[in-house]
């Protein structure tokens, strides 16, 4: 067994492109202090549940037609602050006109006043018409300095939408996006979508991992908001995530899924598992058991509506031999090596691809058609409840791993993140987006993963292509409810 600290010793630094270089000598201009947000004192609403973000929605619920707010910010040029709007509703970014502070009618589409000045900054008096805060929402800046072309420069920030949107991701690494960069993820081109189209903010919180399953297992333990889910350290059984979620009782969409782990990875894609046996197993998984954790999500959340997603052909007929080979659990015990394959080798491939299509195949249907049969007697059952949907992300077989149109992450020969590590006993690697994250996480001695697993724990899961398509099933489901207007003509 190869040492992790060797490895890490060898390889990480040059992994990740680290050099010594020379330091880059400061600017000789001096930027201008920025512009900090001390505080909202009137007007405005925040998120019961934190972000990060200053996202705020309008504290007067009415149909006012403008929308008067009172902020607080720190400013060393506190006389020269200005106040710039930006939004789908404006067009371009618009400058508010400067006003006296008591803001004496009539009033203009956009204006501020400075309203009181201190040693470290001042109070502004901001209106503006409430029908801006649409699509993606307003974005106030407040600033005391611009470039040479205007813009505004160390600005504060504060982003106004008509409303939140809570919505709750639970489940495996399908929901977690495995070697997806965080905006490709499927979750926010979701979430994206709701913003853009309802002008709220979306306000999600995620306890989905890989390796989560529906039963409680080993490792078990609270993988919590800050875990990172591609490299998990302990397991958060799918209802204990639902438990984990803050203020359920406002969550309007639960985006979620589970079974596949229940029924085992190494259960589908190992040719020596009976056909039958992955049958039974994979029913009672993706039914029984996935209907109990249907009952905890709606006793947990009561008003959402819940999203449970299916999965797809892992390995198709058009799957490339090489990559199965690396991909199969088996491949060791073959003793292939890329570039060393004879004929017998080819032909021992070619056998265990049909195999593993197979198996994947009998997966896939068997999980749809319980989990089908599952979410709509669960819908049928809470018929005054919000609808519970079954997202088809209907994938073809020209879309499996290692496919020619595929919308899974598969492999890659041609990879010079891991020259450093000639240990491992493989030919291709991964080509997804998040493998520098695992190459500084796969050795930690806490993480649920040996290392090498854990380096190709994104093969097989949906690629950039595949969650777009996961994206759009989702908001078309989500059309059909209500929950997103319709596609206008």
């Amino acid at each position: 067994m190869r040492s992790r600290s060797l490895l890490v010793g060898a390889g990480v630094l040059a992994l990740l492109g680290l050099a010594c270089t020379t330091p880059i000598a400061p600017s000789r201009d001096v930027p201008p202090a920025p512009v900090v947000l001390r505080g909202v004192l009137s007007g405005l609403e925040e998120p019961v549940i934190p972000t990060g973000e200053a996202v705020y929605r309008p504290a007067d619920r009415g149909a006012a037609p403008t929308i008067v707010i009172e902020i607080d910010v720190a400013s060393t040029n506190a006389t020269a602050l200005r106040v710039a709007g930006d939004g789908a509703a404006l067009g371009a970014t618009r400058f508010a006109e400067s006003a006296t502070a008591a803001m004496a009618q009539p009033a203009s589409e956009f204006r501020f006043a400075i309203t009181s000045v201190d040693a470290n900054g001042a109070r502004l008096r901001i209106e503006f018409p409430r029908a801006w805060v649409i699509s993606d929402g307003l974005r106030l800046r407040v600033f005391d300095a611009t470039d040479a072309g205007g813009v505004p420069l160390q600005y504060a920030s504060i982003r106004v939408v008509s409303d939140f949107f809570y919505m709750a991701l639970i489940g495996d690494s399908v929901i977690w996006g495995n070697g997806l960069a965080e905006e490709a993820k499927f979750t926010a081109l979701v979430a994206r979508t709701i913003e853009r189209e309802r002008g709220v903010a979306v306000i999600a919180q995620r306890y989905a991992h890989s390796g989560a399953t529906i039963l409680q297992g080993p490792n078990e333990g609270r993988c919590g908001l800050d875990c990172v889910g591609e490299v998990p350290r302990v397991n958060t059984a799918i209802g204990d995530q639902a438990r984990q979620i803050a203020r359920p009782e406002l969550i309007d969409l639960v985006l979620m899924d589970g079974c596949i782990n229940d029924v085992g990875i190494n259960n589908i894609a190992e040719p020596e598992t009976d056909d039958e046996q992955l049958r039974f197993f994979t029913g009672l998984a993706c039914g029984e058991i996935a209907a109990g954790l249907l009952r905890t999500v709606r006793e947990t959340m009561p008003n959402a509506t819940i999203a449970y997603v299916g999965y797809y052909q892992i390995i198709g007929p058009e799957s490339d031999l090489f990559g199965v080979g690396t991909f199969d659990v088996t491949s060791d015990e073959l003793g292939i090596e890329l570039g060393e394959f004879l004929e017998d080798d080819l032909v021992v491939l070619a056998l265990q691809r049909d195999e593993l299509v197979t198996q994947s195949r009998i997966f896939l249907t068997a999980a749809h058609t319980a989990l089908q049969a599952t979410i709509s007697a669960a819908d049928a059952e809470g018929a005054d409840d919000p609808p519970i949907l079954f997202v088809d992300p209907q994938f073809g077989d020209e879309n499996a791993a290692f496919a020619p149109q595929r919308w899974l992450w598969s492999l890659t020969n041609d990879n010079p993140r891991f020259d450093a590590f000639p240990d491992i006993p493989y030919d291709l690697f991964p080509e997804d987006d998040t493998q520098g994250l695992r190459l500084l996480r796969c050795f930690d001695e806490e993480s649920l993963y040996n290392p090498v697993f854990c380096l190709y724990v994104s093969v097989g899961h949906p690629n950039r292509l595949g969650a777009q398509r996961y994206a759009e099933r989702i908001a078309a489901r989500l059309r059909e409810v209500g929950l997103l207007p319709p596609v206008k003509p």
